[in-house]
């Protein structure tokens, strides 16, 4: 998957299903993505909260490349969002103290900022899965002949994808050609109680963090669920 800012809980399903996870950092950024931004709730509805970067004259960079535009003190921004909208949440202190720090380290380029908070985020709930990035990999290619080379060179037998991708990913593609299984995830959205009115789905990971706690990686291992890709 690619890496993407404070994700939701959907990402770490996966995270969590699998016995390694490749953060995709060696494919194209896309502006006003979830690579940069992500929602949250709120008192007056949904929030988005956006890292800016440099991409002026920069159109082609992968995600690995992308730089944070270090004038824009958006951490602290972020944090100050992040606490008007959850301050008096019922975990907010502990999870604050475990995601703010990530926030405000500094960080020079997207991707690191991304997998940093993801990192930190597994290691609160518990999720060992071991990861990496493609960028530290050999392998090359485009959409699916890019994971089908990943998959190889990890020794990969089955590929579990985000419902997203199931429109390049139909039979005949570069995975099944190579061997390898492929499963769609059908994470079922848990509903926990929320802040600011009536539920809100599919926000930022920290939504369920402010509110459940470390209860969050039940909420993920209940909602996990993983469909054979059609045949």
């Amino acid at each position: 998957m690619q890496p993407t800012y404070l994700p939701w809980l959907g990402y770490f399903s996966l995270i969590a299903s699998a016995d390694m996870f490749v953060f995709l950092d060696t494919v194209q950024f896309e502006k006003r993505s979830w690579q940069q931004r992500n929602r949250i709730k709120g008192p007056n509805g949904p929030l988005w909260l956006t890292v800016p970067v440099l991409s002026k004259g920069r159109y082609e960079q992968r995600i690995d490349e992308v730089e944070i535009d270090p004038d824009a003190r958006f951490a602290e921004k972020h944090a100050a969002s992040l606490t008007n909208a959850y301050g008096k949440a019922p975990q907010f202190q502990v999870w604050a103290s475990r995601l703010f720090p990530v926030l405000r380290a500094g960080h020079r380029r997207l991707a690191d900022l991304d997998v940093a908070l993801v990192e930190a985020v597994c290691a609160g709930l518990d999720i060992s899965t071991p990861v990496l990035r493609s960028s530290a990999l050999a392998a090359t290619g485009r959409r699916d002949e890019l994971l089908a080379a990943i998959c190889v060179e990890l020794g990969a037998t089955r590929y579990l994808s985000a419902a997203g991708s199931a429109g390049y990913l139909m039979p005949g593609n570069a995975l099944e050609r190579a061997g390898i299984d492929v499963a769609f995830s059908d994470f079922r959205h848990p509903v926990y109680p929320q802040r600011h009115g009536d539920f809100l789905s599919h926000l930022s990971v920290v939504d369920a963090l402010f509110m459940a706690g470390d209860e969050t990686a039940s909420l993920i291992r209940d909602g996990s669920l993983f469909m054979p890709a059609p045949a």
